[in-house]
Formats: structure tokens, sequence, C-alpha cells
């Protein structure tokens, strides 16, 4: 047998755990040689996984445009006519780089790209990111009835397949879209539904401080729209 392939799977799992922890510039300096080593194997579907990963730690490290000239080459690469929820992550990425770039009608183009992939798939964590990217760029367009939607939609598929964080996390974006449209009894039932879930996270003190600020003002009903985004972000760090 030859070992090298699977040496190879190793060494990306091994860098994909250094992305999860934060260790962005092991990312930046590796990929590169093993992205070469699965090319050299004819795992072209490995390599493009490695240039996705170096795509979102270019994204993570503020080198948007990098990470979409990057992404930009590898949606179209050939070897992913069998690998639909692959290609659909990677325009889903490339989505939201545009958006965060402002380029707002090439980040929708990506996610209705993304969608035809996976509209007939079952329910997965990869459709579900979708609509929240898709919600995202609603909001950052303004149109905060079709945000609400689109969090809605993550939501209910985050909920189908049972992902607690993830579903805390998007009632919190509901909450502050409803927020925004002066629907504040609204946000507080969001927020009063996602808190439960939330508190039986292991959360570092920040974040539980921001749970019980959240709480203390919602009941007050006056919602602590600072807290709210605190929480927010603590729990997008610990999904």
């Amino acid at each position: 047998m030859n070992p090298a392939p699977g040496l190879a799977n190793v060494s990306y799992a091994r860098l994909a755990l250094r992305f999860e922890m934060g260790r962005h510039q092991d990312v930046l300096e590796l990929t590169p040689s093993l992205e070469s080593s699965f090319t050299k194997l004819h795992m072209e579907v490995e390599a493009v996984k490695c240039r996705l990963l170096l795509a979102m730690t270019l994204k993570m490290t503020g080198e948007h445009p990098g990470a979409i000239e990057l992404l930009d080459r590898v949606h179209k690469n050939p070897s992913l006519s069998s690998e639909p929820f692959l290609r659909a992550k990677i325009l889903a990425e490339l989505g939201d780089l545009h958006q965060l770039q402002g380029q707002f009608a090439l980040a929708m183009t990506a996610f209705q790209e993304a969608s035809q992939l996976l509209q007939d798939k079952e329910p997965s964590p990869a459709r579900a990111d979708l609509k929240l990217c898709v919600g995202a760029t609603y909001k950052a367009l303004g149109s905060l009835d079709a945000a609400k939607e689109a969090y809605r939609a993550a939501q209910t598929e985050y909920s189908t397949l049972g992902m607690p964080g993830p579903v805390a996390y998007t009632r919190l974006l509901i909450a502050e879209t409803l927020l925004e449209l002066n629907r504040d009894r609204e946000a507080e039932w969001e927020i009063l539904t996602a808190l439960p879930a939330i508190e039986e996270i292991n959360m570092i003190p920040e974040g539980l401080a921001a749970v019980a600020l959240l709480r203390e003002s919602v009941r007050k009903r006056n919602t602590d729209t600072s807290a709210l985004k605190q929480l927010r972000s603590q729990l997008r760090a610990t999904s």
C-alpha cells in the first residue's frame, strides 16, 4: 500500500484543526506545500479543499481580495462536477467575501449559484450557513424583512439538524433585525427563547456576563443591544 495519500489526509486534518484553533499563520505557511502534495498524488478534490482552507484563512486575516481571487479560480475547477456540497461551500465563502467588500450584486450571484446546487439536497449545515450569508447580505442592503426571513429559514434548518448552538446564534440575529424594525416585543421573545440553550454552552466569563445583562434588560423591557451583540459575538466564537 502507498501510505502517501493517507499521510497527506492526516496533514490536512491537522491543518484544519490549527485553523479552528486560530493558528492562522501556521495555515498560511503550510497549506501551499500540502496542496502541492495532493496535486502530485492526483488528489484534485483534496487539493481544492486546501485552496478553500487557505482562502478562509486569508478571509480571517483580512486579506479579502486575495481570498476572492483564489476562490474565483477554485469554484470553476472541473473536479468539482461531482462534489456539489464542496462547490456550494466555496461559492458561499466567495459570496460572503464579496458582501464583506460591499460587492452585493456579486455576493448574491454567488449565493444563488450555491443555492441551486443544494436545493434538491437534504437539510445540511452547508445549506443553513448559506441562508445565514444571504440574510447578512440583505441586512447590509437595508432589506430587513428579507434578512429576517433568510435568518428564519437558516434557524429552521439548524433546528432540523439538531444544532442548538447555531439555532440560538441565529435567533439572536433575528432579534437584532427585529429591533431595527422596531418590533421590540418579538425581539424579546426570540432572545428569551435562545437564552436557555446559550446558558448550557461552556462560555467564557465575558459571555456569561452578557447573558446576565441581556436577561435583565429584557426583563425590564429595555433590551441592551450592546449586550446582545457581545453575546452573539461570543456565541459565534464558541460554536
